[in-house]
């Protein structure tokens, strides 16, 4: 394969990956995203298939170019300059979706406890787990 094939498919795996890391953001600004966690699964799994393809892309062009050329340090420095401002971008939303997905798992953590407490509340109050016993209360202040 072509030095110019082998960046262009780099580069065009970035612009899907960029692409995918969009779909990811645009989800989760969604209210109910957290209703429909398997489509963002969805997203996730491809997101990590093109990043699989692009190691695979990097991996050849390790072989074919620099392994070929090492001294053509200046032609490999052009293509990285050239998807540069994808990466950061890429960088910047999975950041984003990241804070997003940390967010909603505190706040379920924080939901669960309290149903915890509330469990552990009304099975102290009024028994719920017991069978045919009377809930009794001792107030150790009195």
């Amino acid at each position: 394969m072509l030095r110019s094939d082998l960046f262009q498919l780099r580069n065009n795996g970035f612009l899907e990956l960029l692409r995918i890391t969009e779909q990811q953001l645009d989800f989760i600004q969604n209210d109910n995203w957290i209703d429909s966690v398997n489509e963002l699964n969805e997203l996730f799994d491809s997101w990590t298939r093109k990043k699989e393809e692009l190691d695979k892309v990097h991996i050849q062009i390790e072989e074919n170019i620099i392994q070929q050329a090492p001294d053509n340090d200046s032609e490999i420095e052009s293509y990285n300059i050239k998807i540069e401002p994808t990466m950061e971008r890429i960088i910047e939303i999975r950041s984003i979706v990241e804070q997003a997905i940390q967010l909603q798992f505190n706040s379920l953590s924080r939901s669960m406890k309290s149903v915890k407490d509330q469990q552990v509340i009304l099975n102290a109050y009024y028994g719920v787990r017991r069978r045919n016993d009377i809930p009794i209360y001792f107030d150790e202040k009195k």
